[in-house]
């Protein structure tokens, strides 16, 4: 065996292994703290971002529930109407009606939908395509028609409205909006008056 009798020098037992280098510890250290650092920057960005993203969040939310309490009021509004709304496609196909509509022309909620407008008057079918086709031309024009109809309930009696139509477009789609109130007891009125 071998006997040292002096110490042996560190960058030795660095070299061999048997030491850490101080220099190396310190900059892996450094190493390590920057490398904390950067992480703590990007969690705290993490974190903005998502702050940021939950308040807008919140802030659709906010805005969906006040179109949804907005739509809903619209809705009361169109069923509490006394008057007969209906809302027709180009083609004259029925989308929409509020329950007066449906009371006035005598059909249950919803019946009507898909149902062509020809169906709620009273004209022969060629006047009656004549009519339909002169209005949507007058809409097309002028976005606007007001005028009486010859209309028919589902049980079959004749009855007489006023309307106002109005064009609508919606989401890419050219739409037709009829208010419309039953006239006939005032028309027969005004027919007795004359009479007289």
């Amino acid at each position: 065996w071998l006997s040292i009798s002096r110490p042996i020098r560190a960058d030795v037992l660095v070299q061999l292994g048997l030491r850490e280098d101080p220099e190396r510890k310190g900059t892996q250290l450094e190493d390590r703290v920057e490398q904390e650092r950067a992480l703590r920057e990007e969690l705290e960005r993490t974190n903005r971002d998502l702050q940021g993203a939950l308040v807008r969040a919140e802030e659709a939310r906010g805005r969906a529930e006040e179109s949804e309490r907005a739509l809903r009021m619209h809705a009361r509004v169109l069923d509490s109407m006394r008057e007969g709304v209906s809302v027709t496609d180009e083609a004259g196909n029925i989308v929409y009606t509020n329950p007066a509509e449906d009371a006035m022309f005598g059909y249950a909620p919803g019946e009507l939908i898909g149902k062509h407008v020809t169906i709620q008057n009273t004209y022969p079918p060629e006047e009656n395509r004549r009519i339909v086709e002169d209005v949507i031309a007058q809409l097309r024009t002028h976005g606007e028609w007001v005028g009486d109809w010859d209309n028919v309930r589902k049980d079959g009696t004749p009855f007489t409205t006023h309307a106002r139509i109005t064009a609508l477009d919606a989401e890419g789609r050219r739409l037709w909006v009829c208010v419309q109130e039953d006239v006939t007891e005032r028309r027969r009125a005004d027919g007795r008056k004359a009479f007289l």
